[in-house]
């Protein structure tokens, strides 16, 4: 970038006080500690739905919850240890409401995940090639 180290240090507080950079993280291989990963389909009424995130926040297993508009209401991320934990995972999400179904996923390989914003998508402002 060109920045000296204090110049670099002083533009990377910036974005963390404006919000920009929300946080760090480590990233654990699912894979090599033992685990399954899984998506989760998710349909259920409207009302029913917007109040799953917070359900879903106190499932440890829940990487993540997007909640959709479409064929599906929403969609999970979830990490488990075995087969009998994932069905344990959906057996809890199942029982928040009868309106909830699912379609379980396992993911066998994961190509790349959480790509970073580029800022090169934004000025081109065109789609990724190969998207």
């Amino acid at each position: 970038m060109g920045l000296s180290a204090p110049a670099l240090a002083e533009r990377v507080k910036r974005l963390e006080d404006a919000e920009v950079i929300r946080g760090y993280r480590a990233e654990i291989h699912p894979a090599k500690v033992g685990n399954a990963e899984a998506v989760i389909r998710l349909r259920c009424d409207g009302d029913i739905c917007s109040r799953l995130g917070q359900v879903l926040a106190a499932s440890p297993e829940v990487l993540d919850y997007r909640r959709l508009a479409g064929e599906d209401s929403g969609s999970l991320r979830v990490i488990a240890q075995s087969v009998r934990h994932l069905e344990a995972v959906l057996d809890r999400v199942l029982k928040v409401h009868p309106s909830v179904s699912t379609t379980t996923l396992v993911v066998l390989q994961t190509s790349y995940a959480n790509r970073p914003l580029s800022r090169a998508m934004w000025l081109e402002g065109r789609p990724l090639e190969g998207g």
